[in-house]
């Protein structure tokens, strides 16, 4: 993920001590001065995982759902992937789809409660799309969300749950 950082110097107007007031100057004028840092992120939308590695990223009302890495990995090579209608409705936990790959097949739990806004349709002719770039490319569906997961994870802890996994 990028940062991009600016400051910018903001002086107390009162000629107090920093954090007294909360008016000052955008203009170099007082002997002391607070430095400002905005800090604007690029990239991903922050994602939230599920114990059965599926992903959710909110956009605007609208989330995308996909498959982890690690999910992609364990399944193996991604030969056909079963996905809802567009309209369709979910609650969190319903089975929205399915992926089956040369070694197994694995189902799909929706991290939301909402309506399939979008499929994936490149999926069908390169379901591979899922192993080759899971988190971009490999999308599933996209979903108007109503609700999500109260048990959803952060990066730190879904990572934390696939190290325990592995060991």
């Amino acid at each position: 993920m990028l940062a991009m950082k600016a400051a910018i110097n903001v002086k107390p107007t009162c000629g107090h001590a920093h954090g007294c007031c909360s008016a000052g100057e955008l203009e170099p004028s007082a002997s002391q001065e607070i430095q400002l840092v905005l800090v604007v992120e690029y990239g991903y939308l922050q994602r939230k995982y599920t114990k059965k590695h599926e992903w959710i990223s909110v956009d605007s009302g609208i989330g995308s759902i996909g498959v982890t890495d690690y999910a992609q990995k364990e399944l193996g090579e991604v030969v056909y992937a079963q996905l809802p209608e567009v309209e369709d409705t979910f609650n969190i936990g319903d089975e929205i789809g399915a992926l089956e790959s040369v070694k197994a097949a694995a189902d799909i739990y929706s991290p939301a409660k909402g309506e399939v806004s979008e499929i994936n349709g490149e999926l069908e002719s390169n379901p591979g799309l899922v192993n080759e770039s899971p988190y971009d490319k490999g999308w599933l569906v996209k979903m108007k969300v109503e609700e999500l997961a109260d048990d959803l994870l952060s990066e730190e802890e879904y990572n934390d749950l696939v190290k325990s996994i592995d060991h």
